[in-house]
């Protein structure tokens, strides 16, 4: 096989690989507001989900992004394409908005009979100490069920 050949076909399969590198980062957007205090931190409110973000550069409260998020990293792209790059110090989620219950439904029906009970519950007493006298005196309640 010709050199040339070979060089061209490494040349177009790095090109390749390169392109497809690049094309799997999907941005969202979101709004990057700076938080008050001497720490220098931000948060970046995306779709459903706020981050606490350091390295928050130059960026300005209100300020709408390009960003991404690679495990605790967040990539902001910046207007002349290149990424810059914030570690991610807290994540809060919003939890989803659930739609109304329905009324509850009602059946009609008959009670066919029906009786009433009495318990007793006999409860305390507890023997100790060197008389076996007991801790608490003996008790007991009757309820209808």
């Amino acid at each position: 096989m010709n050199p040339l050949t070979i060089l061209r076909t490494a040349l177009f399969v790095s090109l390749m690989a390169t392109i497809a590198a690049g094309a799997d980062k999907t941005y969202q957007q979101g709004t990057v507001t700076k938080s008050l205090g001497s720490y220098v931190s931000c948060e970046l409110k995306g779709p459903g989900v706020h981050k606490w973000i350091s390295n928050c550069a130059d960026f300005q409260t209100g300020q709408t992004v390009d960003y991404r998020v690679e495990g605790d990293t967040v990539y902001i792209r910046r207007e002349n394409g290149k990424e810059y790059k914030c570690g991610v110090e807290a994540t809060v989620v919003e939890a989803p908005v659930l739609a109304p219950l329905a009324p509850p439904t009602y059946q009609k029906g008959a009670i066919m009979g029906w009786g009433v009970r009495r318990d007793t519950h006999v409860g305390g007493g507890g023997g100790g100490g060197p008389t076996n006298a007991p801790a608490s005196s003996v008790s007991s309640w009757t309820r209808k069920a």
